[in-house]
């Protein structure tokens, strides 16, 4: 809920107790009652919206440290680019997100990236955001599924200021072990694999 709700919640609470305790007329009380009420169960609907449920717990299952193995596709034709690499993950806001961290390697040259996944309540879909050392831009994506598999899709923006859409699916074999396809337009503006990560967990 907006912090412009919780701002007319406290300042209706508010104007209820000064005008209880400096004697209102007596007519208006049956009206403040209802609106306290009213503010009352808004509160309660605010909170329950703000509760970790059962799919965060789905996300915090992979707070820790997991070794990548990353295969980009830049040619169908070709083999494609390996790298390897460390990500990070820890719960935040009491395990209303997760965070995580990435360090590799990008044609020889670091790569660093930072994650934000978490599960909207109100939206009921599952959002992610991501920044890396390749660009600028902020990757926002949302999506379906459940413990095992995750479907989140997306748009992008490409250097020629185009507009591509793009899928990720993050899927779950193990409590050890986890992986990334990412798929986008290729040359020919078809689906294409363009990623894939391997995740698994260090003792």
């Amino acid at each position: 809920m907006h912090r412009n709700v919780i701002c007319t919640v406290l300042l209706a609470a508010t104007t209820f107790v000064a005008t209880t305790a400096f004697g209102a007329d007596k007519k208006a009380a049956p009206a403040i009652d209802k609106k306290a009420a009213e503010q009352q169960k808004m509160m309660a609907e605010m909170e329950k919206l703000a509760a970790p449920g059962a799919e965060h717990k789905w996300l915090t299952d992979g707070i820790g440290t997991w070794s990548t193995a990353s295969k980009m596709y830049m040619d169908p034709s070709k083999p494609p680019m390996e790298s390897v690499g460390t990500e990070e993950v820890k719960a935040i806001l009491g395990g209303r997100f997760v965070e995580s961290h990435l360090t590799s390697q990008v044609f020889g040259k670091p790569f660093e990236g930072f994650g934000t996944a978490g599960y909207d309540n109100t939206k009921k879909k599952f959002v992610m955001t991501w920044i890396d050392s390749m660009g600028t831009q902020v990757i926002y994506c949302e999506g379906t599924g459940d413990q095992k598999q995750r479907v989140y899709v997306g748009e992008e923006t490409a250097p020629n200021g185009q507009k591509h859409p793009f899928r990720w699916v993050i899927k779950t074999e193990s409590k050890d072990k986890r992986s990334m396809e990412m798929y986008g337009p290729g040359m020919d503006g078809k689906e294409m694999k363009q990623m894939e990560v391997t995740y698994t967990r260090k003792p």
